[in-house]
């Protein structure tokens, strides 16, 4: 349980529906608290067996589509097929690297200068 300001709470989602006995016990000062609670069964997708279809043709006209029926699936399908709001979109990115990174070969062509003055210089090839 945990404690929130002035009241305890505790997590109830995991048990299923039905009548649940309780008893809290504080051991410090041997009191106790019994009591019962109930967990009905509560599905809202149950609650409603239509559909509001006045507030979705309101919906669909004002973003510019249409409204189907159940009985009408194959004017949706045609529709779906044949828009071209629709269509696929493929993206892609390129990353470029260059095979040869010049500024390591810049590098290399500098010490490999360096350390032919170096060997002229005091080898006396100068």
């Amino acid at each position: 349980m945990l404690f929130k300001g002035s009241y305890f709470e505790y997590d109830l989602d995991n048990l299923n529906a039905g009548t649940y006995e309780f008893t809290v016990r504080e051991t410090g000062e041997n009191l106790s608290k019994s009591g019962t609670f109930r967990i009905i069964e509560f599905k809202p997708e149950d609650q409603r067996y239509s559909s509001n279809y006045k507030k979705m043709l309101n919906l669909s006209t004002n973003s510019g589509g249409k409204l189907y029926f159940p009985n009408e699936i194959d004017n949706l399908v045609s529709d779906l097929l044949s828009s071209k709001d629709d269509l696929p979109i493929q993206k892609s990115k390129q990353n470029i690297i260059s095979l040869i990174d010049f500024r390591i070969l810049l590098g290399l062509i500098i010490f490999c200068l360096a350390m032919e003055w170096f060997l002229r210089k005091y080898n006396g090839l100068i």
